[in-house]
């Protein structure tokens, strides 16, 4: 049993010291310490009670005094509870009588003690001591705060490594290819080891020409055909909300597929989208969207970094973008947005090394607009461009991804139709003469309507023809058409089951 020795009740602002005395009697600490300070509270101990105390109620643990006759007479197992116990502060308390044994600093510090005090135990000595350890405690704590301080910046240094090398790893990757559906794809894969994405897509306009903007939309290649109405629908919504202007014209593309990217995800919803504007020269010139189900949920550091890679991806896309447009102005007509006549040329070659090849039907559509002159000396020119621009649009809308569609020259055009046969290839003319014929177009406060003529040729599987043998049967019939009455289709060589030619007439 140990009794506390206390003097006086402290005041309330003084904070009470705790001390364990391990070796003496409560008589030998009363006649020592006269008088024992008030703020000062003093436990007997003997080796049992503090080594008990140390291992099933640590927290307890305070200024430990211990006698050398008590340390020396301990167990190893009980001085290794006693000197590895970290808020146990020991102080060696040496014999009064042994002044000729010369003590190693570097023994006593060795086995955990803090200090060494010779006997007798005084209140002066008490007091120097208790000073020593608050003053070693507050070193401790400050050498503790400042080892959290480096802690933690080396923490941040070693997230801000990982963020760098993390921007370097999709500037590098980005800067790899100049297609921009490989570079979105692409930093949705990376984005992964950020957040979970599930799917990814995005609009860009050219911002050289606000008065008639055009846009380039990529969609995840999974969606149906009402799912990309609605995306498609949002995302030039989005365009033309940050832009201030109405989209004129747009070209949709599908990413490649991925099954490690895009996975199902519905129509849009602000709730799990995370946009993230493509500016260059402090204009915004596109918009990239990530679906992810951690949209709401990022913090502060992540925001961050999307905004980084919002800013290295913003300058790959630019230049992929550009490089673009300089292939589509190389290879396409800068009025009407489709492929002009020297890329045909190259493409119809294409088509029939690829028809020799694979033995599969390939046809040729060539259109002609109706008395066309008229619309431009009627309305002017600028009326006949609207014309060959919104036709232009009728044919895109009307054909395949694979069909190839060119302006041949003046008001003519032609379709490229592989794997098509002459059956199939009469069937979309027809539409598409009906679409033309049904289209009203506006100009200024002018309304008027415009017919065409179309020519069909086909080949078939084993036919060994050259590029200028098809386009001279599709022209002979285009002639045909337009000597025939006009508004009217006419194929290269007559069918058994239709005639030759067909328009409204008939």
């Amino acid at each position: 049993m140990h009794m506390p020795l206390t003097m006086m009740t402290p005041p309330e602002s003084d904070r009470e010291e705790r001390i364990w005395i391990v070796g003496m009697k409560n008589d030998e600490i009363q006649a020592a310490l006269h008088p024992i300070p008030y703020n000062i509270r003093i436990q007997h101990q003997t080796v049992n009670e503090l080594t008990n105390a140390l291992q099933h109620r640590p927290h307890e643990a305070c200024l430990t005094l211990i006698t050398q006759k008590a340390w020396a007479g301990m167990s190893k197992a009980q001085r290794r509870i006693v000197s590895t116990s970290e808020a146990c502060r020991l102080v060696l308390m040496l014999e009064e009588n042994d002044h000729h044994v010369r003590y190693d600093i570097e023994e006593i510090v060795s086995q955990q003690f803090i200090c060494a005090l010779r006997m007798p135990l005084t209140t002066d000595k008490l007091n120097t001591c208790l000073k020593k350890t608050r003053e070693m405690l507050l070193m401790c704590d400050d050498l503790y705060n400042m080892a959290n301080e480096i802690i933690l910046e080396r923490e941040l240094l070693a997230r801000k490594n990982e963020q760098l090398d993390f921007l370097n790893k999709i500037l590098t990757k980005a800067s790899k290819s100049l297609d921009p559906g490989t570079i979105i794809s692409q930093a949705g894969r990376d984005l992964n080891i950020l957040l979970e994405v599930t799917s990814i897509m995005g609009v860009f306009w050219n911002i050289d020409a606000p008065a008639f903007l055009s846009a380039e939309i990529f969609t995840p290649p999974n969606l149906d055909k009402q799912q990309g109405k609605e995306w498609v629908g949002y995302l030039l919504d989005q365009a033309e909300r940050t832009t201030r202007h109405s989209i004129k014209t747009y070209h949709v593309e599908s990413l490649e597929h991925d099954q490690t990217l895009f996975h199902e995800v519905g129509l849009p919803d602000q709730g799990n989208m995370i946009k993230l504007p493509m500016i260059w020269n402090d204009k915004t010139f596109g918009i990239l969207f990530i679906v992810s189900p951690k949209a709401a949920l990022l913090g502060r550091d992540r925001v961050k970094v999307l905004q980084a890679v919002g800013n290295h991806l913003a300058l790959a896309l630019r230049n992929a973008l550009l490089y673009r447009r300089m292939q589509n102005q190389a290879d396409h007509d800068g009025l009407t947005r489709i492929n002009n006549r020297q890329n045909f040329e190259k493409q119809i070659v294409k088509e029939l090394h690829r028809h020799q090849r694979y033995q599969h039907e390939l046809s040729l559509l060539m259109l002609d607009l109706d008395h066309f002159k008229q619309i431009n000396d009627k309305y002017g020119h600028l009326a006949g461009d609207m014309v060959l621009r919104e036709v232009a649009d009728i044919l895109r809308n009307a054909i395949r991804d694979c069909d190839f569609p060119a302006r041949y020259g003046g008001e003519e055009f032609v379709i490229i139709l592989p794997h098509t046969e002459e059956k199939n290839a009469w069937i979309l003319a027809e539409r598409i003469r009906q679409e033309i014929a049904a289209h009203t177009f506006r100009y200024n406060d002018h309304s008027f309507q415009i017919t065409a003529c179309i020519g069909i040729s086909s080949i078939k599987p084993r036919m060994l023809k050259p590029a200028e043998y098809l386009v001279s049967l599709a022209d002979q019939a285009l002639y045909k058409a337009k000597t025939s009455g006009r508004n009217m289709v006419c194929r290269s060589a007559p069918m058994q089951e239709h005639s030759c030619c067909v328009n409204d007439a008939r």
